[in-house]
């Protein structure tokens, strides 16, 4: 059985990333993770890098994180994911 969650975003991410693309991409630091793609995402690797590396290049404040586990990192990467953050966050001040 399916999760609700899991499933309403499965069923809206095609029109999520249509309004993304729509949208003028924000000037604010930003800390992405990149998953290698499986769990999923239905992409290879570097496809699925891809996407977080051409969201990214639109902004001079943000920082992309490869991770080798599947797309939900906060479950496979907790400890990394949080070492990230608090080095990202740590910057900004």
């Amino acid at each position: 059985m399916i999760n609700q969650d899991v499933q309403s975003e499965a069923l809206h991410v095609n029109e999520a990333c249509e309004e993304i693309q729509k949208a003028d991409q924000p000037q604010v630091p930003m800390l992405l993770f990149a998953s290698d793609g499986s769990g999923g995402t239905g992409l290879d690797t570097a496809t699925w890098r891809g996407v977080a590396y051409d969201y990214a290049s639109g902004n001079s404040k943000a920082k992309v994180v490869e991770l080798d586990c599947p797309h939900y990192v906060h479950n496979f990467a907790t400890d990394q994911v949080e070492k990230e953050m608090r080095t990202f966050l740590e910057s900004l001040e």
